[in-house]
């Protein structure tokens, strides 16, 4: 039987895409983002989080190139820096199974951001 989806917000899956965080208790965080959408994302992490955790997320989107920069071939990123709550986390048991996977949900977005988050998530869906 196939599992029901429970999101509100279609994810994108994308390649990985660096995160980095300071905590308010001055915790680094490093992970990959693994998918995105409106509301949230999640990382993948060999470090450990715990759920209702908050910290600023940074991390970069690919920007739509322009003219110049296919001609060029330059790299366009959109950088984001995203007060953030983690939701859930899986923990691995071992770090031989792997990295350990946090729900990260978007608390405190400028209406930019969330323009950016949202019209880039269109498009990927779109493709």
């Amino acid at each position: 039987m196939q599992e029901i989806e429970r999101r509100l917000e279609p994810r994108v899956e994308v390649p990985p895409i660096p995160v980095y965080a300071l905590s308010d208790d001055d915790i680094f965080f490093y992970g990959y983002a693994k998918n995105i959408s409106h509301s949230g994302m999640m990382i993948m992490s060999y470090l450990r989080c715990e759920a209702g955790q908050e910290c600023t997320f940074e991390f970069a989107i690919p920007a739509r190139q322009r003219l110049l920069g296919r001609i060029f071939q330059l790299k366009e990123e959109i950088p984001l820096a995203l007060r953030s709550r983690i939701s859930w986390c899986v923990n691995s048991a071992i770090v031989t199974d792997g990295p350990n996977r946090h729900g990260v949900k978007f608390i405190d977005m400028t209406q930019g951001s969330a323009k950016h988050i949202e019209s880039w998530v269109k498009a990927q869906l779109k493709v």
